[in-house]
């Protein structure tokens, strides 16, 4: 019996070793390592606290350097194979999907298709709009009266307010759902639809506590939704899922941290969440510009009047009566034209 006990604490000693081993070998952990191909010479880095991949490639006095958010691989020289031609650099990988850098006159890094105004010229129409890809997304666009949905699948409507409404203010995407409050309701809103995208359904839940129509909507953050009343002069939280609001102190979330904030500044209606996001769109002198972790890349020469939504790699956005879209791993594409746009392009929303 002794020795069976020995043995059953040796075996479970050796398991443990072996597993703690097996997790520190899989452990993300900061690294730098240089290698070539061909006569590019790479520097390879990884940041684990952000999840960035760095590569940099050197070659006849040049250098280009890529930057990725992405889990952590434990294989080492991710880089399989680069190109240049024409001050263009590609690279490939087997791991991570990367992209074509290439670098104007001024030695300023802009897409391969920083230039292109060459797109499909077929289209079909639908209530007036000119579609000419879906890019497999869904799509809600309001058109004063009704939402105008569009997916491969089919093209419906969804009306959910008896008068016509030039545009809607309280409403904003969570997660797989778009929350507009009811502009049925006059002066006060006693209630919110939550309109599920993946099957068009929604719900109407009613508030615990009228909000006024002199409000606007601050961002969001995991489930929750949060919303000043001027006229009341109140922050809300609203959790449609647990369909509860609350009273929720003077804050607003500033880069993944809340920062007390008054109601002074609340009730100037020009305050925002903003998000920590290290990878991201945004527009400088009407152009479209790419963040890659500080590094500055100049996405399209078209003039952008709104971006309607955007991640890591990928945003759509109006230019003129157009709606567009970009991934930086990929390309450009035109996918509905509409005359309103170019007046009044807030209300679409893309799934």
């Amino acid at each position: 019996m002794i020795k069976i006990n020995r043995l059953i604490r040796l075996i479970t000693y050796v398991t443990f070793i072996i597993l703690l081993f097996i997790i520190l070998i899989n452990s993300p952990k900061n690294y730098q390592t240089k290698y070539k191909i061909d006569n590019y010479a790479i520097t390879e880095t990884y940041n684990k606290k952000d999840n960035i991949y760095t590569f940099s490639i050197s070659f006849d006095d040049k250098e280009y350097s890529f930057n990725y958010i992405h889990k952590y691989i434990k294989k080492r020289h991710l880089i399989t194979s680069v190109n240049y031609d024409n001050n263009c650099l590609t690279i490939s990988s087997n791991y991570i999907n990367t992209y074509t850098l290439c670098k104007n006159e001024y030695g300023e890094y802009i897409t391969p298709f920083y230039d292109n105004n060459e797109f499909d010229t077929d289209f079909h129409t639908y209530e007036n709009l000119k579609i000419y890809n879906l890019n497999n997304r869904k799509y809600y666009i309001w058109n004063y009266k009704e939402f105008l949905v569009l997916s491969n699948k089919e093209y419906t409507k969804l009306s959910l307010f008896d008068n016509d409404i030039y545009e809607l203010n309280n409403i904003i995407k969570l997660n797989k759902y778009l929350f507009v409050m009811n502009y049925n309701d006059k002066y006060f809103y006693n209630g919110y639809y939550l309109i599920n995208s993946k099957n068009d359904k929604y719900d109407y839940i009613k508030l615990g506590e009228k909000i006024s129509e002199n409000s606007y909507i601050l961002g969001t953050e995991k489930k929750n939704i949060y919303l000043y009343d001027v006229d009341k002069e109140k922050e809300f939280k609203i959790n449609p899922y647990k369909k509860t609001e609350e009273k929720h102190k003077y804050e607003i979330l500033v880069n993944g941290s809340w920062e007390k904030t008054s109601k002074n500044k609340l009730n100037k209606k020009d305050l925002s969440f903003t998000y920590n996001n290290k990878f991201s769109f945004y527009v400088e002198n009407d152009k479209l510009i790419y963040n890659a972790n500080d590094q500055k890349i100049l996405v399209t020469s078209m003039k952008i009047d709104r971006i309607i939504g955007s991640n890591e790699y990928e945003i759509f956005f109006i230019s003129d009566d157009t709606l567009y879209y970009i991934n930086i791993t990929g390309g450009i594409k035109k996918l509905i034209s509409y005359s309103e746009w170019a007046y009044n392009n807030k209300n679409i929303y893309v799934f």
